[in-house]
């Protein structure tokens, strides 16, 4: 829809309501974007306003009220210049468009200063230390609640009258995955502490927790979020490629399939994953590295937070 409207302005339509219907679209796209736990709520409160603004001004069709509403939202000038700054930016090279879209919404005052209490809050190096042990003993673990899975699974199976469901060779399938994401797990950490996002971020246009101080100083102030976000970008990346081995093996396994043929079989999996296999390794990544989907009771404390002015600085994180 940016892109959409951004072509409709550049295309001669430079009237007011194309220029709002432009920033609405921005609006939107980074709004709705923030879906990372206690942002959710707060950005959905503020994209439905904007919209409510927007649209009951462009249905209204009063040419001053549209030309007032666009020069509160930057004039017209600034936003036709956002418009043919998008235009010059190749729609195919995510990485330019994510910062743009990530640059068109101005950070807040308050917006600031919780990202100064954050980072505050996270420069202890006890912090980073307690978040590294958890996430390699979360690691570690993987492997050895497979192959007890395993072998659980094997009186289980018999007593159901089924057939296997976990299989012994998942356990090595996970450490071999995990090995082989080692390398990826590096790069994703390095992207993660020099750009501030995840190039999943930058693949989805997602705009997560997206920082408020940019360039040289914002890379300082938000060192301390920076390098837990890039542990937590490799960890994740290793447990995703080891779980997405042992996903593999055992799906092949549950085929029936044994020697070359499973190794075969694994191989094709791994090479061209289904979405479902993706996102089941995904969620186990995310699980292993604590930063899964709360639960109806954690997102109520959270929907609470943010009704309660101030409430934020007090309970600030419910993921890494």
């Amino acid at each position: 829809e940016v892109v959409e409207a951004q072509r409709a302005i550049r295309g001669g339509d430079n009237s007011t309501a194309a220029l709002l219907r432009f920033r609405l679209a921005l609006e939107e796209q980074a709004r709705v974007q923030q879906v990372v736990t206690g942002v959710r709520a707060e950005a959905g409160r503020g994209l439905r306003s904007f919209r409510q603004d927007v649209t009951g001004v462009l249905e209204s069709g009063d040419a001053r009220k549209m030309e007032e509403l666009l020069g509160r939202l930057g004039g017209r000038e600034w936003t036709d210049d956002l418009a043919r700054k998008l235009g010059e930016i190749d729609p195919e090279d995510t990485s330019k468009v994510y910062r743009f879209l990530r640059d068109a919404i101005k950070p807040q005052f308050k917006d600031y200063v919780l990202e100064l209490w954050y980072n505050s809050i996270l420069s202890n190096p006890a912090t980073h230390l307690r978040n590294a042990i958890g996430n390699t003993y979360s690691t570690i673990l993987a492997p050895i609640e497979r192959a007890v899975a395993a072998g659980i699974d094997v009186p289980l199976s018999k007593v159901a009258g089924r057939g296997r469901e976990r299989f012994a060779g998942e356990a090595m399938a996970d450490v071999y995955g995990m090995t082989q994401g080692v390398k990826e797990g590096a790069r994703v950490a390095l992207y993660r502490l020099k750009n501030g996002y995840s190039p999943d971020d930058v693949a989805k246009l997602e705009l997560n927790r997206t920082e408020s101080f940019r360039g040289p100083f914002g890379a300082v102030v938000n060192t301390p979020s920076r390098m837990l976000g890039a542990s937590d970008a490799m960890y994740g990346a290793v447990l995703e490629r080891g779980a997405l081995h042992a996903l593999a093996f055992r799906q092949a396994s549950r085929e029936g399939l044994k020697g070359d043929a499973l190794v075969r079989r694994v191989a094709e999996q791994i090479a061209e994953p289904t979405p479902g296999l993706y996102e089941q390794a995904r969620q186990v990544a995310q699980y292993r590295t604590f930063r899964s989907e709360p639960g109806s009771i954690v997102k109520e404390v959270l929907r609470i937070r943010d009704k309660i002015p101030g409430l934020r600085l007090v309970l600030p994180f419910v993921q890494t």
